[in-house]
């Protein structure tokens, strides 16, 4: 049965990497399905106010939609499943 699937990008805080380091994050796309939550793809650890993760966030963006996801005007993404 043809259906939609429909996925977010996340920000997960990832902490500190050693006591005096400075705070990481990446970006997730994320998809809910009956199953659970299922990670589509996400971006390398970054450190949390560089400019490198907001460049990543637009590549991961770029690489949904290469693989066929359509932006929302929620933010999120859907993708037709024949």
């Amino acid at each position: 049965m043809p259906r939609w699937e429909q996925c977010k990008i996340e920000w997960i805080d990832l902490g500190k990497k050693g006591m005096l380091g400075p705070e990481y994050s990446k970006y997730i796309a994320v998809s809910y399905m009956p199953q659970g939550k299922v990670v589509i793809d996400s971006t390398p650890d970054c450190v949390t106010n560089d400019t490198k993760l907001k460049i990543e966030a637009d590549k991961l963006a770029g690489r949904l939609l290469a693989n066929g996801w359509e932006p929302m005007t929620d933010g999120s993404f859907k993708r037709y499943i024949p």
